[in-house]
């Protein structure tokens, strides 16, 4: 539905640039902060979430008598086909980023349109769960399907057992532990197992279990 409108990396937005490959969308992605690429890996890594598009619209508002100019950060889509406009902020901003959420959230009223502020609290408020997902996503980028076999073992394992380690995975398993890990995150990064990954590191002790 959207595409990223272009920005020069030597432009006034953000304060930091980063690029990276999308697994959900098939294309790079183009960040021009830290916080950006933070929530971008949430986003990125939530099987729930079916699309998104960083900078997807550029709105005019007239507010105090002028014409003011506003950029979306992101847009999302979910699978229940809800779409979300997104402002990515620091909880402490200046006045032209905050009359840009004034702005927005003007637009959005008007259209009817859900829109939401993310700050660092919001982002960062789980370092354990952001933490997993950035290690959970170059691999989904390096190696978009795990071999067929792995990941049918894989869940026949979890659906004798319904929840286990990936320590009793790696004992139980005639499976290089490499070749678990790479199953393992691509059924979490496509929702077809779920783990503990809000509360325990990615290693041996973390947990993982069938949907059903």
């Amino acid at each position: 539905m959207y595409s990223p409108i272009p920005i020069k990396r030597s432009s006034k937005f953000g304060n930091n640039y980063w690029e990276a490959y999308s697994p959900k969308v098939q294309r790079n992605v183009r960040l021009f902060s830290d916080l950006e690429y933070d929530y971008w890996i949430l986003i990125e890594t939530n099987p729930k979430i079916q699309a998104f598009c960083e900078r997807p619209l550029e709105i005019k508002q007239i507010y105090n008598g002028k014409v003011v100019k506003a950029m979306f950060d992101m847009w999302i889509k979910w699978e229940n086909g809800e779409e979300q406009f997104v402002e990515v902020q620091y909880s402490v901003s200046n006045r032209s980023v905050k009359l840009a959420s004034i702005i927005q959230q003007l637009w959005c009223k008007h259209h009817q349109k859900d829109f939401l502020i993310k700050t660092e609290k919001d982002i960062r408020e789980n370092h354990i769960l952001l933490s997993n997902m950035k290690t959970i996503l170059p691999y989904i980028s390096n190696r978009p399907h795990p071999v067929e076999t792995d990941l049918y073992n894989i869940k026949r394992y979890l659906s004798k057992v319904k929840r286990c380690t990936i320590a009793e995975l790696d004992h139980y398993l005639a499976l290089d532990r490499i070749r678990i890990r790479e199953a393992i995150f691509w059924l979490l990064y496509h929702g077809q197992i779920q783990a503990n990954v809000d509360t325990t590191p990615i290693g041996s002790s973390l947990e993982v279990w069938t949907n059903v």
